[in-house]
């Protein structure tokens, strides 16, 4: 009798914070429901709400209604965003692990076997690091920087959107902004890498001279193959440095044969995008040795058995070699979605099914961490 108790209370936690964190995953689609009208008919919600049912889930069509009013194309197998990170994503991804795998500076060690941008210092939970991962002083990791030209400073844990992401010249013990190295680390904190900066394929800077632009490959393991589910180019702002799309860029879907597609999407707004600063339209553009990138994607997540979806960026550089930039363990859809469809596509069915029959074995994030 005395163990109903805590089973009770425990059930009762796991609830009131699964429904808090559902909550929290559709305000943060807010910003994107915003701009989009109702399109949807009285048959299509019923058709989307129906699909899922089939599988127990309760949805709201919001997330359809967004998609089909970008995009023109209704599917109702288009997945919302609060199922995808409360249900789906900690089925697919050991949870406990997620947070640990997202620190960029093990990269280096995690992935020996692809071309990585180089590290000049990196500090790791208030230590400081050389380009071997060998430990040293905060001295020598100052004098390592006094006179850097062109490079890239970005936090290496709970980071996102591009957050922090500063290219900067050292001059003299000084950056471009005035601040000594010690105040810029000091600045940055506990967890931070500074890199060389990439020199990209000329194809990739003709996209967006002033960026990164950058490939989202997104993976998913099924059984022991990985499959490519989707895939995008991301071209950053005018006078970024990032590709992210809160900055101001675009993406745009990825054809099977390497080829971008006729329009792309800014991230916030949902704005179409046809064309290049330029004025070079988009659909056509063939990115070069594209399924090199692709077949990289895929054998590193071989690597990872607890994530069995991951969100790869890839550059390629001038000697058209893929560099991995960095992976995601809870990787956006809205992007993917938009430019190419139900993120899932013909594995839809299969994936629904598979957390259906364990759904009850999930716990919201804030009980499976810290409980």
């Amino acid at each position: 009798m005395l163990n109903i108790f805590p089973k009770a209370i425990d059930k009762i936690n796991c609830n009131y914070y699964m429904k808090r964190e559902i909550e929290s995953w559709y305000n943060e689609f807010s910003r994107f429901r915003a701009t989009a009208k109702p399109v949807l008919s009285l048959e299509q919600k019923r058709s989307a709400k129906g699909y899922f049912a089939r599988y127990g889930f309760k949805i709201k069509t919001d997330w359809h209604n967004y998609y089909t009013a970008m995009t023109g194309e209704f599917s109702e197998k288009y997945i919302p965003g609060d199922l995808m990170y409360t249900v789906i994503v900690p089925y697919l991804n050991y949870m406990p692990f997620e947070s640990a795998y997202q620190d960029k500076s093990f990269y280096s060690r995690l992935f020996p076997n692809v071309l990585q941008p180089e590290c000049i210092v990196q500090r790791t939970h208030s230590f400081f690091y050389n380009n071997e991962y060998l430990p040293i002083l905060k001295e020598e990791a100052i004098e390592l920087c006094k006179n850097m030209e062109q490079v890239i400073i970005k936090p290496t844990i709970f980071s996102c959107q591009g957050r922090g992401v500063k290219l900067i010249t050292f001059k003299n013990g000084k950056t471009n902004d005035g601040l000594t190295v010690e105040e810029l680390f000091n600045l940055y904190g506990d967890n931070f890498i500074i890199q060389k900066r990439i020199k990209q394929h000329q194809f990739f800077a003709s996209l967006n001279g002033s960026s990164l632009n950058t490939m989202r490959i997104l993976t998913l393991r099924m059984g022991n193959e990985i499959v490519s589910l989707s895939h995008a180019v991301r071209i950053g702002g005018k006078g970024s440095i990032t590709d992210n799309g809160y900055g101001g860029g675009f993406s745009c879907g990825i054809s099977e044969n390497g080829s971008l597609k006729s329009k792309g999407y800014q991230l916030i707004t949902g704005k179409e995008i046809d064309c290049l600063q330029n004025g070079v339209k988009l659909e056509g553009l063939e990115i070069p040795d594209y399924h090199k990138v692709i077949a990289k994607a895929k054998e590193l997540a071989l690597m990872l058995p607890y994530l069995r979806i991951i969100g790869w960026d890839f550059a390629i550089n001038e000697e058209c070699v893929p560099v991995f930039i960095e992976m995601n363990t809870l990787p956006g859809i809205y992007i993917m979605q938009l430019s190419n469809g139900p993120v899932f596509g013909k594995y839809t069915n299969q994936i629904l099914q598979e957390c259906s029959n364990v759904r009850h074995c999930f716990k919201p994030t804030i009980i499976r961490n810290y409980k």
